[in-house]
């Protein structure tokens, strides 16, 4: 393995921990953060099964924290069309949203503010050029492991 590589995987784990952390602070499971951060950037009565696509969570975990954000009067469900089922925030979610998800977003904001043009464009095609290529990768794996039935992209 190379340094850059090692470099890489390790900086990607210290920003998981710096999230969690941030979980932890705000006083909610990494799985709640992450489902209120997904329903802040693409709106209230996302599909349930959007918010595993877009947030990298298993089904089983979003289904779980679903039920208990449900339970908590955080959020209340909705049948949508087929089988989906919308996720839509309650007043206290809404709430609670801005409350641990805004001051993260607004951190956010001050760290890719701090860098130049240059530098905003630079990391966001650098890191796009990393997951195509990953993706690439992935598959090449998929076809040597056999895999038949394939996982579909995430976007």
């Amino acid at each position: 393995m190379t340094d850059e590589v090692k470099q890489y995987t390790f900086l990607c784990s210290e920003l998981d921990s710096v999230y969690h952390e941030l979980s932890r602070i705000m006083g909610v499971s990494d799985s709640i953060m992450i489902i209120l951060y997904t329903l802040y950037d693409y709106g209230d009565g996302c599909r349930q099964s959007e918010i595993y696509k877009l947030s990298g969570l298993t089904r089983q975990t979003v289904n779980s924290a679903v039920q208990k954000m449900e339970r908590e009067k955080l959020v209340f469900l909705k049948n949508g069309e087929g089988r989906n089922v919308c996720v839509f925030l309650t007043e206290s979610g809404r709430t609670l949203m801005n409350s641990v998800i805004r001051p993260i977003k607004d951190a956010e904001e001050s760290v890719i503010n701090s860098w130049t043009a240059e530098e905003r464009t630079e990391y966001i095609r650098l890191t796009q050029k990393f997951v195509e290529g990953m993706k690439r990768q992935r598959d090449k794996i998929k076809l040597s492991a056999g895999c038949i039935n394939p996982l579909p992209d995430i976007p």
